[in-house]
């Protein structure tokens, strides 16, 4: 039966593909003197799809130093997932060239991924941001805030701009990614803005979220409209599309 092609850099060579890592050769591959990332994956595993997708763009920026890879439990035996200890899918592990590793617990996105590998490894990735179709509009993004942009995107009177809170290390947080990346994707009204905010990034964003917002628990997620933008529209449902589309509909001006 033949595997799918595997997709290795030679050392020397910039590691811009995603590696699919098999049983047969993952104990050599990983052990080649660089660091690994390597993603836990199987077909019928919706929530995998996102961190494929990150997965691949943070390939491209790595460098000769970093290998993103794949591991497909449903193709291979189950003897690395036993060695590095993973109970559920999908799932993130780092392994550095002395042979010890960590598991990724963030949110499964770029920013996430990013913000671990620079961490663990001092290594910074560089990835393109995507094209934005006018200079102001967010139709079909999900806009990330940080300490440049916050107060103007929050306080823009002509948006309504929901925002979700949280922690890379927030297990909840990381639930809602899939379901959040797609709520930007398939919004086309230019007056709502979807957004995420790490309230981890340091110590004076830690600062912002507890005592601005009073955020008390992980993922917060709360409406500034463009008439309030006091961050008292918070939500509190289950966070599937549906109830968050909802949430929009009746908190918006």
């Amino acid at each position: 039966m033949l595997r799918a092609l595997l997709i290795t850099v030679l050392a020397g060579a910039a590691a811009a593909e995603v590696a699919q890592l098999t049983s047969a050769n993952f104990k050599d591959e990983v052990s080649d003197g660089r660091y690994w990332m390597v993603g836990f994956t199987a077909k019928w595993c919706k929530r995998c799809k996102g961190m494929e997708s990150a997965f691949a763009k943070i390939a491209k920026g790595s460098g000769e130093t970093l290998q993103m890879a794949m591991f497909d439990t449903d193709q291979e035996d189950k003897s690395a997932m036993e060695q590095y200890e993973i109970e559920g899918l999908p799932a993130i592990i780092l392994v550095k060239p002395d042979g010890n590793w960590k598991e990724y617990a963030g949110e499964r996105d770029v920013d996430g991924l990013k913000a671990f590998i620079l961490k663990e490894t001092g290594l910074t990735i560089k990835t393109k941001k995507p094209k934005k179709k006018g200079s102001a509009s967010t139709v079909g993004q999900l806009l990330t805030l940080t300490h440049e942009n916050m107060t103007r995107v929050m306080e823009d009177t002509s948006k309504n701009v929901l925002v979700k809170f949280y922690a890379p290390w927030c297990r909840a947080c990381t639930e809602t990614v899939a379901v959040w990346n797609e709520l930007a994707e398939t919004n086309t009204d230019e007056d709502l803005v979807i957004a995420k905010l790490n309230c981890e990034h340091d110590e004076p964003m830690k600062f912002v979220c507890w005592d601005k917002f009073e955020i008390r628990g992980y993922p917060a997620i709360m409406m500034f409209s463009k008439n309030d933008k006091s961050g008292k529209k918070r939500f509190t449902g289950s966070r599937f599309k549906p109830n968050f589309l909802e949430f929009i509909k009746e908190n918006q001006d």
